[in-house]
Order: C-alpha cells, then structure tokens, then sequence
C-alpha cells in the first residue's frame, strides 16, 4: 500500500470523478437550447488493483475518468 492515507485516496479519486460528473450535467442542461450543442458524457473506469500480498490479494485503486 502506498500509506496509511490510501483508503482517503480513493475516496478523493471517487469525489473528483462524482465531480467531473455533475459538472458535465450542469453543462448539458445549460445548454440544452444551444442551436447544434451535443450532448456529452463522462466514461468512468476503476483504476488497475494494487496486488498487496496478503489473503485476499488486491486493494482497490479507486476511479478515473477516461474522457467527457
């Protein structure tokens, strides 16, 4: 594990992409009678485990945002 702070990582990877998400939202509604405007939307992706060498195996990573 990187510390003993990497439980609070992953909530801060999981609060930036709730983020990116409402943001992307408010954009679309904002813009709903915008002439030509498309409609865009977040792609989510859990990070890669991190192999720990313990019984259970792996620790979650958290989230990331591939693209909007």
């Amino acid at each position: 594990m990187a510390s003993q702070f990497f439980g609070l990582n992953i909530a801060y990877t999981g609060l930036l992409a709730s983020n990116a998400s409402l943001n992307t939202s408010a954009n679309n509604i904002a813009n709903v009678e915008t002439e030509g405007y498309s409609r865009q939307e977040v792609t989510q992706t859990a990070e890669n485990a991190l192999r720990t060498y313990t019984t259970f195996g792996c620790a979650g990573a958290g989230v990331d945002v591939k693209d909007i």
